[in-house]
């Protein structure tokens, strides 16, 4: 059975965003574009997740994450340590 993982770019005050998820949830946020976090994550899904895996781009799977991080850059949200 392929294991499908998606991806996202998000724009962001700090440059682009890219977001991997399985069907369970968030795996990853890389702070590069595309380009260069696609094909180093697929390398790590490879070694960790198996060779039956396809990587497929879907914003839609990322709309609560991209709220989230919309809301942190904004402002609306504060971590407090």
């Amino acid at each position: 059975m392929t294991n499908i993982l998606y991806y996202t770019e998000v724009t962001s005050p700090i440059g682009p965003l890219t977001l991997f998820s399985s069907r369970k949830g968030l795996m990853s946020i890389k702070f590069a574009g595309t380009a260069e976090s696609v094909p180093s994550f697929k390398v790590w899904a490879v070694r960790y997740k198996g060779t039956d895996i396809e990587l497929e781009e879907n914003a839609s799977v990322f709309k609560e994450e991209i709220q989230q991080l919309r809301e942190y850059f904004e402002g609306h949200v504060q971590i407090s340590m």
